[in-house]
């Protein structure tokens, strides 16, 4: 067993995604939940609410929920605009994107994509999306680029399914 925290982060810490050898997942920092990727391969602890300056994370909730094997993590924060589901492509252009702004929700009837709770190694993100104050399930039918290309070159704009079943409302 290895505790993924390091030696600077104290309080809870959960993990939600593996991957090869990265995990990610949140943890406390007093104050905040931060997301964070733990590589197995080089014994590496990255507070993801730190890269690229730590902009998009603004909000004091942010978590990790999955990682594919192309090193793309995605996950859900509380942003200036709301609750958010980003990417981070570990191997790309080392910036956090907003789904919103390389998917387009209107595509599938929606207002915004709120979580990206899981993404397949072809870059196929699944999650949760908001429509009026109804959260629905998505999944991309375009996935966002492999690893390396950067994932703010995504040409074109993903359709987004919704899936339609019982209403849940919106977390507060």
């Amino acid at each position: 067993m290895t505790d993924l925290l390091d030696a600077n982060a104290a309080g809870v810490s959960n993990a939600f995604g593996i991957s090869g050898d990265r995990v990610v997942g949140s943890f406390m920092d007093g104050t905040d939940t931060k997301p964070f990727m733990f590589d197995f391969a080089s014994n590496t602890f990255t507070d993801l609410s730190t890269v690229a300056g730590g902009t998009f994370f603004d909000g004091g909730f942010a978590q990790a929920t999955a990682v594919n094997g192309s090193g793309v993590v995605v996950g859900t924060a509380e942003t200036r605009d709301g609750r958010r589901a980003w990417a981070y492509n570990v191997n790309g252009s080392g910036t956090v994107q907003d789904l919103n702004s390389l998917l387009n929700p209107a595509s599938g009837g929606f207002d915004a994509l709120t979580d990206a709770n899981a993404i397949t190694d072809e870059g196929v993100v699944a999650g949760v999306a908001l429509t009026g104050v109804d959260e629905r399930a998505f999944i991309s039918t375009v996935p966002i680029p492999e690893a390396g290309s950067g994932l703010s070159l995504l040409i074109g704009s993903a359709v987004v399914l919704g899936i339609t079943g019982g209403k849940r409302r919106r977390r507060k």
